[in-house]
């Protein structure tokens, strides 16, 4: 019975397993002959809608990007550095933060100056009586204020211009820290136009004095006028021309100097004798005017005129004897751009006893060639009576070059 059994269970497994095999060869046949169609987007506004977004945030992105790239961030990045974008990037906020930073210093540079020279401009006030009846006489108001002066030397040497004041007048001049002083001693270098004054005074501060040809076209500068409370001003200049002259006059003496510093702004007469520095600290001359045009006398000029004012009481030009033509600042065909042609020379010059003529040029005083910075004046000014000096000379006639030793009178 147990055989039976077991025969028919097997025998009716089979048969089902038959029948599904049936059932899946009808469905894969149904599958491969039924139509494929394309599917259809159930909705389109999705669509347009996420292609605006995606837009939108690629614009945004590109914005970020752009500005990382200006402000130099991914050029900063180790990751673009290989590129060398600093090459490419715009340079106008590199710039700015340079001139701010420089300004600042110019700007510390400025006060420092000023905190050391302020100190030695003072100014010249008409004489107060200090014995007078009125208690109100007695003091000093702006209306005194005539000028102003540089301190020359720490045991009271004043030095003004001759626009301020006068022989003959009685004077009073008073520092910064308002001491004041009764003028007691005037000397005067007519030509030049410069005033030493002298004070009763002890331990003054002092500064130095450039030279001519140190003296840049364009620079920067600071004049002092005034003293605290009285007139007080400081100003920033530049040099607007280093090469000024009083008159147009072509042919020059080589005894009288003729050029002098002119500004970039003018002045009115409550400025005249003040002081203007460079800013290493150094004096380069006092303003004053000639038919009201406004110009820098070199404190190189009036320094040896003081030395010669205080040990000779006289003022002594080193004596050449000619008249000559600045080649570096005239303008012909004929000529080099160097040099001082002679034009005339007097019957007790030293050339008298030389070779040299008129029409020869004269090339170098010493070792120092004649030019722009160097005019033939100045440079015959800077020696003494007896010095002997070694001239370069031009000939006109065998276009050589020559030596010349003279001994100035």
């Amino acid at each position: 019975m147990k055989k039976i059994f077991r025969t028919k269970k097997i025998n009716s497994s089979n048969q089902q397993e038959k029948t599904d095999d049936k059932e899946q060869v009808k469905a894969v046949s149904d599958l491969y002959n039924s139509h494929f169609e394309k599917p259809k987007p159930s909705n389109s506004r999705i669509l347009i809608i996420s292609l605006v977004v995606a837009v939108i945030f690629g614009l945004i992105a590109g914005m970020v990007s752009l500005f990382l790239f200006l402000s130099g961030a991914l050029s900063n990045s180790s990751l673009f550095s290989w590129l060398d974008i600093n090459s490419l990037l715009p340079t106008a906020n590199i710039i700015i933060e340079k001139q701010e930073q420089t300004t600042v210093m110019e700007d510390q540079r400025f006060l420092e100056v000023i905190s050391e020279i302020s100190s030695v401009g003072v100014g010249i006030f008409k004489y107060r009586s200090e014995n007078s009846s009125d208690y109100a006489q007695n003091f000093y108001t702006n209306s005194d204020f005539i000028g102003n002066g540089l301190i020359m030397t720490s045991d009271g040497w004043v030095a003004t211009t001759n626009d301020v004041v006068s022989l003959g007048a009685q004077y009073s001049v008073v520092t910064q820290d308002h001491k004041i002083f009764k003028v007691q001693e005037i000397k005067q270098d007519i030509n030049l136009g410069i005033v030493f004054l002298k004070i009763k005074a002890e331990n003054l501060p002092v500064v130095s004095m450039t030279k001519f040809s140190e003296v840049q076209l364009g620079q920067e500068n600071i004049l002092l006028k005034g003293v605290k409370y009285f007139n007080k001003k400081i100003v920033s200049t530049r040099i607007a021309d280093k090469n000024f002259q009083i008159t147009s006059k072509l042919i020059r003496d080589s005894e009288k100097r003729y050029l002098f510093f002119a500004l970039d702004k003018d002045f009115d007469k409550k400025y005249y004798g003040a002081s203007v520095f460079d800013f290493n600290k150094q004096v380069i001359g006092l303003l004053t005017s000639y038919n009201s045009l406004n110009y820098i006398i070199p404190a190189e000029y009036f320094k040896k005129s003081f030395n010669q004012l205080i040990t000779i009481d006289k003022t002594q030009t080193a004596y050449l004897g000619i008249q000559y033509i600045n080649l570096a600042t005239s303008i012909t065909s004929d000529f080099g751009t160097n040099g001082a042609l002679i034009t005339a020379i007097n019957h007790d010059s030293p050339f008298k006893k030389t070779e040299i003529k008129i029409n020869d040029i004269i090339l170098r005083v010493n070792d120092q060639r004649v030019n722009g910075n160097y005019n033939l004046t100045n440079l015959i000014q800077n020696y003494r009576t007896g010095d002997k000096i070694e001239l370069t000379i031009l000939k006109k006639e065998s276009k050589q070059e020559i030596e010349v030793e003279v001994e100035l009178k």
